[in-house]
């Protein structure tokens, strides 16, 4: 199951050593699954069935870690962002995310948080705590 994840998190891709695993799993089912009773029997071939689709779906799109890693670096910003400005609204962080993307000029950034906090949540916040907050995400590095 935890290639599963993977695979749905690289969005239908794997590592050349993720599928080797993905393979021997998907062996092992097929000399397991005929040995189960009933109950068993349904929960690891619906398994066996996954693993089948999955190794299909990755023919050809093997990716290196490298690949993979960097194509999971949005959430590592991501992340960061949250935690810095201590909000669980996706909306917000990817908004703010978003701002970085596009300009990191402290005033255009500022401007854009309040913006939102405004309009979206009816927040205000202080002069003071909303240039440290812009501080902070300006630290964060894109490039990684």
């Amino acid at each position: 199951m935890g290639l599963t994840t993977c695979f749905l998190g690289s969005k239908g891709h794997l590592t050349t050593d993720q599928i080797r695993m993905l393979s021997s799993c998907y062996a092992d089912l097929n000399k397991i699954v005929p040995q189960l009773d009933k109950l068993e029997r349904q929960y690891f071939a619906s398994l066996r069935h996954l693993a089948k689709e999955m190794l299909e779906a990755t023919t050809g799109k093997k990716l290196s870690d490298i690949e993979i890693t960097k194509r999971h670096q949005w959430k590592i910003v991501y992340n960061q962002i949250k935690d810095i400005v201590n909000d669980e609204y996706d909306d917000l962080n990817f908004r703010i995310y978003s701002q970085l993307l596009d300009d990191r000029e402290e005033s255009k950034v500022r401007n854009s948080i309040q913006t939102m906090l405004s309009e979206y949540y009816g927040v205000t916040l202080t002069y003071n705590d909303l240039n440290e907050t812009v501080k902070k995400l300006n630290t964060i590095s894109l490039d990684n």
